[in-house]
Formats: structure tokens, sequence, C-alpha cells
């Protein structure tokens, strides 16, 4: 899996819901962490086919940032 930063201005009240990309993606359950895989995939795709953001290469990316 590649590696991103995320942050998110929503704040979910439901202490059942992941707080963290790692929280989602590391779920202990895995039926509910394959539902937050998928879940995250789609996001990266909408966001990158409405222009949010851009895909880079990792070397792409200045030292330290």
């Amino acid at each position: 899996m590649e590696e991103f930063a995320l942050v998110s201005a929503v704040n979910s009240s439901n202490p059942d819901e992941p707080n963290k990309f790692e929280e989602a993606c590391h779920h202990p359950d895995a039926q509910e962490r394959g539902k937050w895989r998928k879940t995250i995939r789609k996001e990266f795709r909408d966001m990158t086919n409405r222009g949010v953001w851009r895909k880079i290469k990792r070397v792409s990316i200045p030292t330290k940032r």
C-alpha cells in the first residue's frame, strides 16, 4: 500500500469510527478493515479525478518534506 498523509476537518463523534488513517487502514476487525480500505481507495480516486491533488512519485518530493 502506498503512503499518504491525510488531514480531515471532519471529526466523528462515533467512538467506533477510526479517527486516523492508520486506525482505519489497520483496523483489528478484518471485515471492517476491508471496508475502510475500499472507502479510502475510492476517496483517493474521486479526489484525484476532481483535481483536488495529483499523484507524484515519492522520489520527486524534496528531502525533509
